[in-house]
């Protein structure tokens, strides 16, 4: 079971491409039958971060491990294990059974396992942390998304919760102005250079002259956020999302996440990995993923949804940079206007 643990929390990156490892984590299927009546919250992360360990106090300095907690919680079961129902007291909750040895336990069958490997970060961490001089944790490592469910057939909202402080946001949480970077999130040089790849990737592509042009031009970026506000809920239904995944996926469309807090439901749309009409994946023999379009004859590795997404928010910005020239310009023309007093002398 350790050992199935570990294959699985390490095979999360096989997915070709920077795209392709928040893809590949923020998709993994959860166990369905604990899901299918209930959305993931804030009471079970709690409940799961306490099994494994891991504090969420508000001067904790563990809080960085919190996609290990995520992980155990949506983890499918592995081989000859089944979740069965139980009450207990009146309340209504799930068993793990070994249909082999017959053993049941009320915790997830990976949590042993990954409790070791919550162990292992929580050391490297501190002692990475000890070395650095830091003395506190990175913004972004206290608040996720959830899902908030809305009661019969209306589709769930969602909400971001920070673990540490208990504070919430219905949209993306912006940082107090002068907040330096290096205290939200740090990038290592390596995952830039993989986004600078995929913006290149789109420059190259047809589809940035598709979007912004014409009748066919995308309204503004609230009212598009609103309008796709429920695949995003759907989506955060089974799988709560962390701060620094959206601020991943942010820095690949080219989104500054302290400037652009009103941009970030595009990097969270990213993160929902439904693909556009015309659109279907496949495996190589290789074991690696790739986009096949039949109408276009279009194959590509990268997510197609990407350039849309960045063409989407280049029109954006560009509406923004017009705004700002024509404010800026109304302002000139108005200091340069001579005084009416002086005219009529």
């Amino acid at each position: 079971e350790a050992l199935s643990a570990r294959r699985a929390a390490a095979g999360l990156a096989r997915t070709r491409g920077f795209y392709g490892q928040l893809a590949t984590t923020v998709s993994l299927r959860p166990r369905g039958k604990m899901l299918v009546e209930k959305s993931v919250s804030v009471a079970m992360l709690r409940d799961i971060s306490r099994q494994l360990g891991i504090s969420l106090h508000s001067d904790s300095r563990e809080l960085h491990a919190l996609p290990l907690a995520i992980f155990t919680l949506v983890a499918p079961l592995p081989v000859h294990w089944a979740e069965e129902p139980s009450s207990h007291r009146g309340v209504q909750s799930w068993i793990f059974v070994n249909r082999l040895t017959k053993r049941s336990t009320h915790e997830h069958p990976y949590a042993p396992a990954m409790r070791g490997l919550v162990r292992g970060a929580l050391r490297r961490h501190a002692a990475a942390q000890k070395a650095s001089g830091a003395r506190r944790e990175l913004l972004s490592h206290d608040w996720v998304q959830f899902a908030i469910p809305r009661g019969g057939s209306r589709a769930p909202t969602f909400q971001w919760h920070n673990l540490r402080t208990g504070e919430r946001s219905d949209e993306f949480p912006p940082f107090p102005a002068g907040t330096p970077r290096e205290a939200v999130y740090v990038m290592d040089p390596a995952w830039r250079a993989q986004a600078r790849t995929i913006r290149c990737f789109f420059e190259a592509s047809g589809v940035r002259w598709m979007v912004g042009s014409g009748s066919g031009a995308p309204h503004s970026s609230s009212a598009m956020a609103k309008q796709h506000s429920t695949s995003r809920a759907v989506a955060l239904r089974c799988r709560p999302r962390l701060m620094i995944e959206v601020i991943y996926a942010a820095e690949v469309l080219g989104i500054d996440p302290l400037r652009e807090p009103q941009h970030m439901w595009l990097a969270e749309e990213a993160l929902c990995l439904d693909l556009p009409f015309g659109w279907r994946a496949y495996v190589d023999r290789h074991g690696h993923e790739y986009y096949y379009n039949e109408l276009l004859e279009l194959r590509q590795w990268q997510h197609p949804k990407l350039s849309y997404l960045i063409a989407l928010l280049r029109t954006f910005q560009q509406r923004q940079r017009e705004q700002r020239q024509r404010v800026v310009a109304a302002i000139g023309l108005g200091a340069g206007e001579p005084p009416r007093a002086n005219a009529a002398h």
